[in-house]
């Protein structure tokens, strides 16, 4: 696929003389149209609440002077009072910052002025505008908005995955509609009794399947990232950004589940102490004639890592974190935070005792190696302590001191967790 091509489908265009033929943007449109995309054209900047239904954009189009009475006085060589260009200026700003709030799609700024002059206005308002794009509409024009997209993408490694996925979700969403859309009208109502008859959150399930049908129409990914691969761009990275990554691959935010869902791997906070649900999935179903209110968790009790006791587990030469045989360490979950979960006792608590407590649920496979790790810690045989003159690297007392203080840092009480555990 052409890299211009990722943008195929529908372009919203905002300028005042969309509907001329003979503009400049007119001739953009005629571009875009030209390419095998359609344009909705708007002359007047739409609404937030117009924003929100526009869905399944690829991009937008805005023309950067909005206000029709500042071109109009441009044209009759008339002096534009300052006042009048700020407040040109704000308008046009309020309306891309509604676009980015509200559509997640890249968002082109073309104009007839001084592009370095539109770039900086538009840099003050927009630090991470990694999504805008400003061009000169001449050079549009004369380019070709294919050539000018497949440029940009180049720039934007995020725009180029994601643009690609989106395109492939789509494309696998399409087929699974296609096959039930229209086959069997019943067989949500089906798997809604069956769903129901198991205990479960029927809608939550019901949800649950629905992605995992399209998931599995999508067709493997070839990302052609190695141009983007440079010297130092690690070190060049958000950390904090790669975080929200990595913590949405393994974590998800109680705003996000059903109330009524339950599984291990939910996580809850009291104060400062951490528990982390590890009921097999199928126990966490009230049975018949059972209140979910009585079923009861097994809780594991964590805390966060301190920054000292975080640096000491991380690997970087395998990139991972080093665990003891009595902890888990799930990282990064619940803002970035690194949290250990320790095996050696299990508290069991009733859901309508915790359930208002609850902060989130941590995903397979995570949760799985959790409880994997929990299972063979059940199970770890006894072994008789070696003497300290077996050792034949360190004296009978230094050994001696040695297995103490090993043994003292390998307890982590959550109950003395310090201020930074918070």
């Amino acid at each position: 696929m052409n890299d211009g091509d990722l943008f195929g489908g529908i372009a919203v265009v905002v300028d005042d003389e969309v509907k001329d033929a003979l503009s400049s943007i007119g001739q953009i449109c005629s571009s875009i149209t030209n390419g095998g995309s359609h344009v909705i054209g708007l002359t007047t900047p739409p609404t937030t609440e117009q924003i929100k239904t526009l869905s399944g954009v690829s991009f937008f189009v805005v023309d950067w002077n909005l206000d029709e009475s500042t071109q109009a006085l441009a044209v009759e060589g008339i002096k534009i009072p300052a006042s009048v260009r700020k407040s040109s200026v704000k308008k046009t700003l309020q309306l891309l910052k509604d676009l980015k709030e509200n559509r997640v799609a890249p968002i082109f700024v073309f104009t007839s002025g001084d592009v370095e002059d539109v770039k900086q206005k538009i840099q003050g308002a927009f630090p991470d505008g990694g999504h805008l794009l400003v061009k000169s509409k001449s050079e549009v024009i004369d380019e070709g908005v294919n050539n000018v997209l497949g440029k940009w993408v180049k720039t934007s490694a995020a725009a180029y995955v994601l643009r690609h996925w989106e395109k492939e979700y789509d494309r696998a969403k399409q087929a699974f509609f296609k096959d039930f859309y229209t086959k069997s009208i019943d067989w949500p109502v089906i798997l809604w009794k069956t769903f129901d008859a198991d205990g479960v959150p029927a809608s939550d399930e019901l949800g649950r399947l629905i992605l995992r049908n399209i998931q599995s129409r999508m067709t493997p990914f070839d990302f052609a990232l190695k141009s983007f691969v440079k010297p130092g761009n690690d070190a060049l990275s958000d950390r904090t950004t790669v975080l929200e990554v990595l913590e949405g691959e393994r974590y998800i935010t109680n705003g996000s589940l059903h109330e009524a869902s339950i599984a291990p791997g939910d996580i809850f906070k009291d104060g400062k102490t951490y528990y982390i649900n590890i009921r097999p999935e199928c126990d966490c179903v009230a049975r018949s004639g059972d209140s979910v209110d009585e079923l009861e968790l097994y809780l594991l009790r964590g805390s966060k890592l301190t920054t000292t006791q975080q640096s000491k587990a991380e690997n970087t030469d395998y990139g991972r974190m080093d665990e003891r045989d009595g902890e888990a360490i799930i990282y990064p979950i619940n803002d970035g935070k690194g949290v250990s979960f320790q095996f050696r006792d299990i508290v069991v608590n009733k859901w309508a005792d915790i359930k208002d407590k609850r902060i989130g649920r941590v995903l397979p496979p995570f949760i799985t190696r959790l409880q994997e790790r929990f299972s063979a810690y059940l199970q770890r045989p006894g072994l008789s302590r070696y003497p300290a003159i077996a050792f034949t690297n360190q004296s009978g007392s230094d050994q001696a001191e040695a297995q103490v203080a090993m043994a003292t840092e390998r307890v982590l009480d959550p109950s003395k967790a310090t201020a930074e555990n918070t």
